[in-house]
């Protein structure tokens, strides 16, 4: 799976909203990978 702020680097008509949808794509995933680890060591 690519990611579309990786994927758009390669464009030059990229858009703001893909970006913002990459850094809220990121921002999930962080949200559940903190999740995993704070109930992994609690």
């Amino acid at each position: 799976m690519v990611s579309p702020h990786l994927f758009c680097h390669g464009s030059a008509h990229c858009s703001s909203s893909g970006l913002h949808f990459g850094d809220t794509v990121s921002f999930i995933l962080r949200n559940q990978w903190n999740r995993l680890i704070g109930r992994a060591t609690r």
